[in-house]
């Protein structure tokens, strides 16, 4: 099949299959040739993700165990006990790839084109996105506002997966929620004081 002027090259078609994230921070190594690096961030990202989502700091198979062991798994992609255990196994194999890579030593497997490296990359887009997909996933605060008036103020809450269940809690405080959407969250603060 042959290729015209307006189609884009089959390595930028690859490229926008590659997750956000990982395009950022690996698109310029594998560009520059340095693929084995590129893998190598893309894992460190994964792995990187999952140590932020559950606040651990342990690596490799530990940090897969910490996250997605049954029964009170912190990371949740599937109900089903079979299909949690082989995503954590997929997460395992994904991090002794990182792994392989991080003594310095050469890689068991080492990409030597841009081809391969877009399929290592392939397969970390595809464990960050099911990342996204936990069904323990809670409200992610990153800024908080105070606006309206003295007697009558509103909080805002802007971050992540914020919705209709969202519940705010404070001390003497009655917090009535206003509205929700999935990066904000407003409640209204009533003193009983």
């Amino acid at each position: 099949m042959g290729s015209d002027e307006t189609s884009p090259p089959s390595g930028q078609l690859a490229w926008g299959h590659i997750h956000p994230e990982i395009r950022a921070e690996c698109e310029p190594k594998a560009r520059a040739e340095q693929f084995d690096d590129a893998v190598f961030a893309a894992f460190r990202l994964i792995e990187a993700q999952i140590q932020l989502r559950i606040g651990s700091a342990s690596i490799g198979g530990q940090l897969v165990r910490e996250a997605f062991s049954e029964p009170d798994a912190k990371i949740l992609i599937s109900r089903d006990t079979r299909t949690q255990s082989g995503i954590a196994s997929l997460y395992t194999g994904a991090l002794s790839i990182k792994g392989d890579r991080s003594h310095g030593l050469a890689p068991s497997f080492p990409c030597e084109s841009q081809a391969d490296c877009l399929r290592y990359l392939g397969l970390a887009s595809l464990l960050l996105d099911l990342l996204d997909k936990d069904l323990n996933t809670f409200p992610q605060i990153e800024t908080l506002r105070l606006f309206g008036t003295q007697g009558h103020p509103f909080l805002e809450l802007r971050g992540k997966n914020f919705g209709q269940g969202s519940v705010v809690l404070g001390n003497s405080i009655e917090l009535t929620q206003e509205s929700a959407k999935p990066n904000s969250l407003v409640v209204l603060a009533v003193s009983h004081s």
